[in-house]
């Protein structure tokens, strides 16, 4: 189920972020490590997130995992939220 969104929405995260650091001088140091890490980070989580999604078992039973998952949600509707006020900044440039 998480599968689906996880891969797509990073990606974009990444791409979005990496192409707005490039019209944004000031933000390149501390906002190009954090994009870096997340790339780097991006197939372990997605890793994680494969198979914990194949194993509802697991998931249901390990509440840890569970609720890791949760946030991992959260942190991807966060950051589609911001990857759409990137978006409306561009359009009112």
């Amino acid at each position: 189920m998480e599968e689906w969104f996880v891969t797509p929405i990073m990606e974009k995260l990444i791409n979005t972020g990496f192409q707005y650091l490039g019209d944004q001088v000031r933000w390149q140091t501390g906002m190009k490590e954090e994009l870096e890490r997340l790339r780097e980070n991006h197939p372990m989580i997605q890793a994680v997130v494969d198979f914990a999604s194949g194993q509802e078992q697991i998931r249901d039973q390990n509440l840890a995992l569970n609720e890791w998952l949760w946030q991992l949600r959260d942190a991807i509707d966060e950051a589609d939220d911001v990857l759409d006020d990137l978006e409306y900044m561009k359009l009112e440039k």
